[in-house]
């Protein structure tokens, strides 16, 4: 059984009261879009539930997904993107994939909040193209 103090220690430590800075710093920067969230199933869940967007409008990564193309090439599919810096087991790989390429992603978004545990992103209006060569 979890007690009153088990549960006010959750509330008051570890990355959850960043996750609810995070949550701030999405609504105020939030105008309609996809959202992908890499974080793990835990942290996940705070932040979608704390944020009030409509689920459908989140795109969840986790190890098990990878597969997904949202993943491989997120700027295709994403206006946002949420990466946590001490992800849950369940995401530690494909956030470290991505925290070690945000070069990558830099063409394609800008950080606009970030803290201790997690970053934000969000999709740049006129991204550089990379790999491909524009004919006229």
């Amino acid at each position: 059984m979890v007690t009153f103090l088990e549960v006010r220690h959750f509330i008051s430590s570890g990355s959850r009261p960043f996750s609810i800075k995070v949550d701030e710093a999405l609504i105020s920067k939030y105008n309609a879009g996809r959202v992908l969230i890499i974080t793990g199933s835990a942290q996940q869940n705070n932040i979608i539930q704390q944020s009030g967007i409509p689920l459908r409008n989140f795109d969840t990564i986790l190890e098990s997904n990878t597969w997904n193309p949202s993943f491989k090439r997120p700027w295709l599919y994403n206006k946002y993107v949420i990466i946590s810096k001490e992800a849950d087991p369940i995401a530690a790989n494909v956030s470290r994939y991505w925290l070690h390429r945000q070069q990558q992603l830099n063409n394609y978004f800008d950080i606009v909040y970030e803290n201790k545990y997690y970053r934000i992103m969000t999709h740049k209006r006129n991204p550089t193209p990379i790999g491909c060569m524009l004919y006229r």
